[in-house]
């Protein structure tokens, strides 16, 4: 991988939960100890069930949320270390894509006013020149300039979409976390709202963090692929290696639930019992073990790392840790 733009270490974050009317609290770990690199240029990709703990982690490289421990170093700086005012003026590098584009606008405002806005925060532009950029940005998103005087209830949900994105773009960053982008959105209008995106990398140069559950559009779009479980990273690759050959049996869980797209074609289901436990009570060490199909002895006695098991390619479970890889 490149030399990172963003270099996350041991990002762990908690919430405080429960108990306030009677004076008790307890933290629920939401992220624990994740690491990564992000290289300039491509899409990182998150995936895992609800619950996992991909959305608390684009936030918490914003810092959206503030982490609870951890580095996070974008472009060379700690971003962690620094105050209100620097971050606020560090922020333009630095912007989100919401999972429904409705409701991330605010209705009262007009298309024009939705995108002008962090214009009017964060440069001079005023009058004339700060149409012509709302207008180039429209463009840059496939809209016309006269849908400037259009409230959010008067777009449909891909228009509103790509004024979002339009509104991300304003003041040119370096990196987007997408927070599922589309899937609120229809399936033909998904495929259009990918592509943008794509174009949009290769013009700009940008960098993403793909955060989602569709699988296909996930190794459609990214080139690296975090796979989430319970706050914890359990597999981590290039794209195209986790697709091919999956290490980790909830990957190869996940991976077993999408469709095939080549007609005939057939892939062994593995259907996980239960649903994800709560962060707040996680199981005993490896928090997988609960659903896993292959647990034996030492999974719920014994937490596995995220080990190395190829050049690119890392994966926590025990069985890869011993060398005895399950088949995918």
């Amino acid at each position: 991988m490149d030399k990172p733009l963003i270099r996350i270490k041991n990002l762990t974050v908690d919430y405080a939960s429960g108990g306030f009317l009677k004076g008790v609290t307890r933290n629920v770990r939401a992220l624990n100890n994740v690491s990564l690199d992000i290289a300039p240029g491509i899409t990182f990709g998150v995936v895992g069930e609800s619950g996992c703990g991909k959305t608390t982690l684009g936030r918490a490289l914003l810092r959206l949320v503030e982490p609870t421990e951890g580095e996070i170093v974008f472009d060379g700086q700690d971003w962690l270390s620094m105050n209100q005012k620097t971050l606020r003026g560090k922020r333009r590098d630095m912007q989100i894509i919401f999972q429904n584009p409705t409701s991330s606008l605010d209705p009262r405002m007009k298309t024009f006013g939705l995108i002008a806005e962090p214009l009017r925060a964060q440069t001079d532009l005023r009058g004339e020149p700060l149409k012509a950029r709302v207008a180039e940005l429209l463009i840059m998103v496939d809209l016309q300039e006269d849908q400037m005087d259009r409230r959010p209830r008067e777009l449909s949900g891909g228009q509103a979409q790509r004024v979002a994105i339009a509104r991300s773009l304003a003041l040119s960053p370096k990196f987007l976390v997408l927070d599922e982008p589309t899937s609120s959105l229809d399936v033909s209008v998904q495929a259009q709202i990918i592509n943008l995106l794509i174009r949009l990398q290769k013009e700009k140069g940008l960098t993403y963090l793909f955060i989602s559950h569709d699988l296909p559009v996930v190794q459609y779009i990214s080139q690296w692929l975090a796979v989430m479980y319970l706050g914890e990273i359990v597999e981590l690759s290039p794209s195209d290696f986790i697709f091919r050959n999956a290490l980790h049996p909830y990957t190869q869980a996940l991976l077993s639930a999408t469709p095939q797209p080549v007609p005939g074609s057939k892939r062994k289901r593995i259907v996980l019992e239960g649903n994800v436990p709560s962060p707040a009570n996680p199981p005993s060490g490896c928090t997988f073990h609960t659903r896993c199909p292959l647990v034996f002895e030492r999974c719920p006695k014994e937490k596995p790392k995220l080990v190395q098991v190829s050049e690119e390619h890392w994966a926590a479970c025990h069985l890869v840790g011993e060398g005895q890889f399950p088949s995918s």
